[in-house]
Protein backbone atom coordinates (compact mmCIF):
# COMPACT_ATOMS: atom_id res chain seq x y z
CA UNK A 1 0.00 0.00 0.00
CA UNK A 2 2.61 2.45 0.69
CA UNK A 3 4.91 1.55 -2.14
CA UNK A 4 1.68 1.99 -4.32
CA UNK A 5 0.94 5.37 -2.75
CA UNK A 6 4.94 6.41 -3.29
CA UNK A 7 4.75 5.31 -6.52
CA UNK A 8 1.70 7.33 -7.51
CA UNK A 9 2.06 10.50 -5.61
CA UNK A 10 6.19 10.51 -4.73
CA UNK A 11 6.08 10.35 -0.97
CA UNK A 12 3.83 9.93 1.97
CA UNK A 13 3.63 13.20 3.66
CA UNK A 14 0.78 12.00 5.57
CA UNK A 15 -1.37 8.88 7.24
CA UNK A 16 -3.87 8.61 8.99
CA UNK A 17 -4.41 5.37 10.53
CA UNK A 18 -8.17 4.38 11.30
CA UNK A 19 -8.62 0.81 10.61
CA UNK A 20 -10.58 -0.38 13.82
CA UNK A 21 -13.61 -3.32 13.64
CA UNK A 22 -16.28 -2.60 16.23
CA UNK A 23 -17.35 -5.33 17.23
CA UNK A 24 -17.83 -7.50 20.87
CA UNK A 25 -14.95 -9.04 22.56
CA UNK A 26 -16.95 -10.09 25.83
CA UNK A 27 -14.33 -11.98 28.57
CA UNK A 28 -14.19 -14.53 29.82
CA UNK A 29 -14.00 -16.35 26.39
CA UNK A 30 -12.74 -19.91 25.23
CA UNK A 31 -11.84 -18.49 21.89
CA UNK A 32 -9.60 -15.99 21.54
CA UNK A 33 -9.45 -15.81 17.56
CA UNK A 34 -11.51 -12.47 17.44
CA UNK A 35 -9.31 -11.26 20.33
CA UNK A 36 -6.09 -11.38 18.31
CA UNK A 37 -8.10 -10.22 14.89
CA UNK A 38 -9.25 -7.09 16.41
CA UNK A 39 -5.94 -5.96 18.24
CA UNK A 40 -3.80 -7.48 15.36
CA UNK A 41 -6.14 -4.93 12.98
CA UNK A 42 -6.31 -2.27 15.51
CA UNK A 43 -2.14 -2.13 17.00
CA UNK A 44 -0.34 -3.66 14.42
CA UNK A 45 -2.11 -2.09 11.66
CA UNK A 46 -1.05 1.07 12.72
CA UNK A 47 2.23 -0.18 14.04
CA UNK A 48 3.08 -1.53 10.43
CA UNK A 49 2.10 1.37 8.26
CA UNK A 50 3.33 3.95 10.56
CA UNK A 51 6.97 1.96 10.45
CA UNK A 52 6.55 1.50 6.90
CA UNK A 53 6.48 5.57 6.04
CA UNK A 54 8.60 6.79 9.21
CA UNK A 55 11.94 6.15 7.44
CA UNK A 56 11.22 8.65 4.15
CA UNK A 57 9.17 11.10 6.48
CA UNK A 58 12.91 11.09 8.74
CA UNK A 59 14.56 11.05 5.80
CA UNK A 60 12.61 14.37 4.32
CA UNK A 61 12.30 15.73 7.79
CA UNK A 62 9.02 16.34 7.41
CA UNK A 63 6.07 14.34 8.10
CA UNK A 64 2.62 13.75 10.03
CA UNK A 65 1.01 10.61 11.64
CA UNK A 66 -2.31 10.47 12.75
CA UNK A 67 -3.53 8.02 14.78
CA UNK A 68 -7.75 7.64 15.21
CA UNK A 69 -8.25 6.02 18.51
CA UNK A 70 -11.86 6.76 20.39
CA UNK A 71 -13.25 7.29 23.91
CA UNK A 72 -12.69 3.49 24.28
CA UNK A 73 -9.09 4.14 24.87
CA UNK A 74 -10.07 6.51 28.38
CA UNK A 75 -13.24 4.75 29.19
CA UNK A 76 -13.41 1.21 28.48
CA UNK A 77 -16.85 -0.45 28.22
CA UNK A 78 -17.94 -3.99 28.93
CA UNK A 79 -17.80 -6.57 26.14
CA UNK A 80 -15.33 -4.45 24.30
CA UNK A 81 -12.43 -5.86 25.40
CA UNK A 82 -10.12 -6.29 22.37
CA UNK A 83 -11.59 -2.87 20.89
CA UNK A 84 -11.11 -1.16 24.19
CA UNK A 85 -7.05 -2.67 24.56
CA UNK A 86 -6.84 -1.99 20.81
CA UNK A 87 -7.44 1.58 20.97
CA UNK A 88 -5.40 2.22 24.39
CA UNK A 89 -2.90 0.70 22.62
CA UNK A 90 -2.96 3.00 19.53
CA UNK A 91 -2.72 6.08 22.07
CA UNK A 92 0.16 4.43 23.35
CA UNK A 93 1.02 3.89 20.24
CA UNK A 94 0.71 7.60 18.93
CA UNK A 95 2.73 8.78 22.70
CA UNK A 96 6.01 6.71 21.89
CA UNK A 97 5.91 7.26 18.30
CA UNK A 98 5.94 11.13 18.63
CA UNK A 99 8.83 10.46 21.01
CA UNK A 100 10.94 8.16 18.70
CA UNK A 101 10.26 10.29 15.51
CA UNK A 102 10.80 13.87 17.27
CA UNK A 103 11.44 16.53 15.85
CA UNK A 104 10.58 15.82 12.77
CA UNK A 105 8.05 13.94 11.98
CA UNK A 106 4.73 14.69 14.75
CA UNK A 107 2.33 11.65 15.78
CA UNK A 108 -1.04 12.53 17.11
CA UNK A 109 -4.31 10.91 17.89
CA UNK A 110 -8.10 11.79 17.40
CA UNK A 111 -10.93 10.18 19.74
CA UNK A 112 -14.03 10.58 18.29
CA UNK A 113 -17.41 10.17 20.40
CA UNK A 114 -20.51 9.19 18.67
CA UNK A 115 -20.15 9.54 15.18
CA UNK A 116 -21.25 6.65 12.91
CA UNK A 117 -24.19 4.56 14.72
CA UNK A 118 -23.41 1.09 14.73
CA UNK A 119 -25.88 -0.72 12.25
CA UNK A 120 -28.12 -2.23 15.08
CA UNK A 121 -28.55 1.04 16.60
CA UNK A 122 -32.55 1.62 17.18
CA UNK A 123 -33.62 5.38 16.37
CA UNK A 124 -34.21 5.30 20.30
CA UNK A 125 -30.89 3.84 21.42
CA UNK A 126 -29.68 6.46 18.52
CA UNK A 127 -31.51 9.31 20.47
CA UNK A 128 -30.26 7.89 23.68
CA UNK A 129 -26.54 7.80 22.83
CA UNK A 130 -26.98 11.80 21.38
CA UNK A 131 -28.73 12.79 24.94
CA UNK A 132 -26.00 11.94 26.72
CA UNK A 133 -23.75 14.62 25.00
CA UNK A 134 -23.13 18.00 25.83
CA UNK A 135 -24.23 19.21 22.92
CA UNK A 136 -27.59 16.84 22.16
CA UNK A 137 -26.13 15.18 18.75
CA UNK A 138 -24.16 13.06 17.27
CA UNK A 139 -21.16 14.43 15.80
CA UNK A 140 -20.39 14.31 11.91
CA UNK A 141 -17.67 12.81 9.59
CA UNK A 142 -16.87 15.99 9.07
CA UNK A 143 -16.16 17.02 13.13
CA UNK A 144 -13.47 14.05 12.81
CA UNK A 145 -11.99 15.06 9.64
CA UNK A 146 -11.40 19.06 10.68
CA UNK A 147 -9.76 18.10 14.07
CA UNK A 148 -7.60 15.90 11.60
CA UNK A 149 -7.13 18.66 9.29
CA UNK A 150 -6.07 20.74 12.42
CA UNK A 151 -3.78 18.06 13.01
CA UNK A 152 -2.08 18.22 9.89
CA UNK A 153 -1.70 21.93 10.78
CA UNK A 154 -0.75 22.39 13.64
CA UNK A 155 3.02 22.33 13.60
CA UNK A 156 3.60 22.73 17.29
CA UNK A 157 1.73 20.43 18.39
CA UNK A 158 2.76 16.26 18.65
CA UNK A 159 2.04 13.56 21.11
CA UNK A 160 -1.43 14.54 21.83
CA UNK A 161 -4.50 12.92 21.35
CA UNK A 162 -7.67 15.77 20.82
CA UNK A 163 -10.99 14.28 21.62
CA UNK A 164 -14.01 15.29 19.60
CA UNK A 165 -17.16 13.83 21.18
CA UNK A 166 -19.48 16.72 21.92
CA UNK A 167 -18.85 16.56 25.58
CA UNK A 168 -19.91 12.66 25.95
CA UNK A 169 -17.19 12.03 28.56
CA UNK A 170 -19.05 14.82 30.89
CA UNK A 171 -22.72 14.55 29.59
CA UNK A 172 -23.20 11.95 32.55
CA UNK A 173 -22.58 15.51 34.60
CA UNK A 174 -25.23 17.33 32.98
Amino acid sequence: MVNAAVEQFGAVDILVNSAAPFEQTPMPTDDLSDWHRITNIIINGALYTANTVAPRMLQRKSGVIINITDLFALEPRKNFAAHSVGKSAMLALTRQLAIDFAPNVRVNAVAPGPVLPPADYSPERIAQSAAHTLLNRWGTPQDIADAVLYLVRADYVTAQVIVVDGGEQFGRFK
